[in-house]
């Protein structure tokens, strides 16, 4: 599970580093204004979005199959350095799983919620 929260103008993920194979659950809000989170591959295609809005907890599911750099980009204007709001997540190549492992779970989402 990554925390994600959109400032004006940037964004803070608790981690930012997966494996390929890698399902991520990303939980989005924002401390400000409202804000998009798209995520890019390399490409620049995209791959999920998710609003993050004050006071709200949005959530959105990846699997990361490729190791690269892919890009967090802010989608919705939020102020005048709106285009400067990116930031960049790496997937390195290696055994899948580690975010959903958690001894004694019955479900795959962290927390059991």
């Amino acid at each position: 599970m990554v925390h994600v929260v959109g400032h004006q103008w940037r964004w803070e993920f608790s981690a930012s580093e997966f494996r390929t194979g890698d399902t991520v659950l990303f939980r989005v809000t924002s401390a400000d204004v409202n804000h998009g989170m798209g995520l890019y591959d390399q490409n620049l295609q995209l791959l999920g979005q998710v609003q993050a809005m004050p006071g709200y907890t949005n959530v959105m599911r990846h699997t990361f199959d490729k190791a690269g750099s892919y890009k967090a980009l802010c989608m919705e204007y939020c102020g005048t350095v709106h285009h400067g709001m990116t930031s960049e997540i790496r997937v390195v190549a290696g055994r899948a799983g580690r975010m959903w492992r958690r001894q004694g779970a019955g479900n795959d989402v962290p927390g059991g919620w």
